[in-house]
């Protein structure tokens, strides 16, 4: 996995600020008995909870709930690079993809890596959010 660097208070705050209308991300929930039902994203904590996939022997029975969570991984990409300025994590979206791999191959790696995101740009805020311990109430 790829070690990204952490983000600043000011670029952690646009990633994980909820996004507008024009600037969502789409997505499908893709299922054998449900058919394609589509998704919309409005700020990266929503994409890292849909991002995944049941196991293919799951998958194929047609009599349970099994899903996969889809999202185009170059669309994912520039919407990272684009909406919400993150390039570092918009290329290592890019090297953890091919479209010589299998998809659910893929998803773990890039689930990762929103994940460690995520992480980073929650404690960075938190940082700036929790009062001084040194402070004293007067």
């Amino acid at each position: 996995m790829s070690n990204l660097a952490p983000p600043s208070f000011e670029s952690a705050t646009k990633i994980l600020r909820e996004v507008s209308y024009e600037e969502r991300l789409g997505g499908f929930k893709l299922s054998a008995t449900a058919g394609n039902i589509p998704y919309e994203f409005y700020n990266l904590e929503s994409v890292v909870g849909f991002l995944r996939t049941d196991p293919l022997d799951a998958l194929i029975r047609l009599a349970n709930r099994s899903s996969v969570g889809y999202i185009d991984f170059a669309v994912l990409a520039r919407w990272v690079k684009e909406v919400l300025s993150d390039e570092e994590l918009a290329q290592a979206i890019q090297r953890a993809t091919s479209l010589d791999k299998p998809y659910a191959d893929q998803v773990v790696p890039v689930k990762r890596l929103l994940e460690q995101r995520l992480e980073q740009c929650q404690v960075a805020t938190a940082k700036v959010d929790q009062p001084s311990t040194d402070s004293k109430l007067v």
